[in-house]
């Protein structure tokens, strides 16, 4: 979808992180600024549900890897959370092509992104 394409260009133009413009308040830190970005966006389209927030992204992935069959530990790795009992610490992380395999699987019944598809200029990589 060009994602590759868009690292390139960053790093082409000295930039080194991935989404340097977004910032958040100095006491919470840039989650917060990817919050207040999509609410100005949000609004800006249209929407003004206050029930979908930023956060529903990350819902909306979860169901999705649980209508998957995608086991939670997975799922948990993928979005950032926390490993339940003690036992699933050990051994580290997961390796990502375990995480990989499991997103492929992922798929939302619906909804149609070709038109975001692009010919790169990495395609030959991937």
């Amino acid at each position: 979808l060009g994602f590759l394409d868009y690292i390139a260009d960053r790093r082409e133009n000295g930039w080194n992180k991935v989404f340097e413009e977004v910032e958040g308040r100095r006491n919470v830190g840039r989650p917060d600024g990817w919050s207040q970005a999509w609410r100005q966006y949000q609004r800006g389209i249209g929407i003004v549900d206050r029930r979908k927030v930023f956060h529903s992204f990350r819902h909306t992935f979860k169901r999705a890897c649980r209508e998957a069959g995608i086991q939670e530990e997975i799922h948990d790795a993928i979005t950032g959370h926390k490993f339940g009992g003690a036992g699933r610490r050990y051994g580290g992380e997961l390796p990502l092509s375990v995480t990989a395999k499991a997103m492929e699987r992922v798929r939302y019944s619906g909804l149609d992104l070709s038109y975001l598809y692009q010919r790169s200029r990495m395609s030959s990589v991937v």
